[in-house]
């Protein structure tokens, strides 16, 4: 999970500029206007507080899983170096909406996941 996060915090690095101004804004205004490595941390724990709301987001990511079941498995990614293999697909959803940018991984070459979020800054849609 932290190398998704230390991607993301190089590629925000570059996008952040004057140019994106509401970006920055929103960045700052949930904690990860920063290095590196306190944002690894600081999206690690953002990303477990949206595991522990479990909305229908969450829940539906889980369909096999009680609220409980859940829960637990959250708490687990608290722990420096876990990760879950079954989650790794909603952290980059949850992600894209944290950040309110699109993600996107290539797996292979010609083979790619696109995470979009639900709402982007104004200062990107110009």
């Amino acid at each position: 999970m932290a190398c998704a996060f230390c991607s993301q915090a190089r590629m925000l690095s570059i996008v952040c500029n004057s140019q994106h101004p509401e970006l920055s804004t929103h960045l700052n205004m949930i904690g990860l206007y920063k290095c590196e490595d306190d944002y690894t941390i600081t999206m690690g724990n953002l990303f477990v507080d949206k595991m522990l709301k479990c909305d229908d987001e969450i829940v539906a990511f889980f369909p096999e899983q009680s609220m409980e079941e859940i829960t637990t498995k959250a708490l687990q990614f608290r722990r420096q170096g876990m990760f879950d293999t079954a989650t790794g697909d909603l952290v980059m959803r949850v992600c894209a909406q944290l950040l309110r940018l699109p993600i996107m991984v290539v797996l292979s070459f010609n083979v790619f996941l696109s995470y979009l979020p639900t709402h982007y800054p104004a200062d990107l849609c110009k």
